[in-house]
């Protein structure tokens, strides 16, 4: 049979049926400052996957639409201009043969997060069309 003082020693070192340890007390805080960064970069980085697929939709339209201008005979200046007017940054590599004309766009994207500055990612696109029969 147990005394009375034992009794009371083991309600006082151990936790109530439902409560915490005295040495878990403070870890929920802990787990939220360990996931709330972790949670902030994982969507930082899905951002930043969604601006390169933006930007690679955009990069991949216009060397398409700068390609069929070159195909129809467009002077290279316009098609240019062209490319510009839709990416102010783009740069444009025009190659051709008798046969076919080949537009290479690219242009890039810049991280606007303070930890990434300067941090750029280039996109580009090359489209192939045929030239149009005069």
């Amino acid at each position: 049979m147990r005394s009375l003082s034992s009794s009371r020693r083991d309600r006082s070192c151990c936790a109530r049926a439902g409560e915490a340890h005295s040495y878990e007390r403070g870890s929920a805080v802990i787990e939220a400052a360990v996931a709330i960064p972790a949670l902030i970069a994982i969507t930082l980085a899905l951002l930043w996957v969604i601006s390169l697929g933006v930007t690679h939709v955009r990069v991949d339209e216009a060397a398409y639409s700068a390609a069929r201008l070159a195909a129809r005979g467009v002077s290279e200046d316009s098609v240019r201009l062209a490319v510009q007017s839709r990416l102010a940054d783009a740069e444009i590599e025009m190659t051709g043969d008798a046969e076919t004309v080949s537009i290479t766009v690219t242009d890039y994207v810049f991280a606007d997060v303070p930890i990434l500055r300067g941090f750029t990612t280039p996109v580009s696109a090359t489209a192939v069309v045929a030239r149009e029969i005069e």
